[in-house]
């Protein structure tokens, strides 16, 4: 987390053991969250219904292109704190935690539309990675350090 010295301002969550946090998640936390939420009835068609699909599903992290990249990882920073270091840093950091873990390498996972993430994540050795069924340059891998 990156804090200001009073609120946060950042943070990045994810794990060495995508695999292991989906069971996990399925064992744990959709059981709770199943009783406050409902997944849409049909396709989703809205943001909110998107989210509430992927809470349902989150087995489609396990795809086979990822495997070999078993660490995932999501960050966000306020954008005032953005272009400072702060991102580069906390992904350094996470990488060598994923690395010390045993994961080889790290996916995430961007909309193609966002250009700014994008070379972000470049700047910083992510590169894309094919994932059949998914717009091109969806998911982005890093080998851990």
């Amino acid at each position: 987390m990156l804090d200001d010295g009073g609120r946060a301002v950042g943070y990045i969550l994810g794990t060495a053991d995508t695999p292991g946090y989906v069971a996990a998640y399925r064992e744990r936390w959709l059981p709770r969250l199943s009783t406050r939420y409902q997944p849409p009835s049909g396709p989703p068609a809205t943001e909110e219904e998107h989210r509430l699909d992927a809470m349902f599903h989150p087995e489609r992290r396990l795809r086979p292109e990822l495997a070999p990249h078993p660490a995932h990882l999501h960050i966000n920073l306020l954008a005032g704190y953005r272009g400072a270091g702060h991102g580069r840093e906390l992904i350094s950091t996470f990488l060598a935690s994923v690395a010390a873990a045993g994961a080889a390498s790290c996916h995430l996972g961007v909309r193609p539309a966002n250009v700014n993430a994008r070379r972000f994540y470049a700047r910083v050795g992510f590169r894309p990675i094919e994932v059949p069924g998914v717009e091109p340059g969806t998911y982005l891998v890093h080998p851990a350090r």
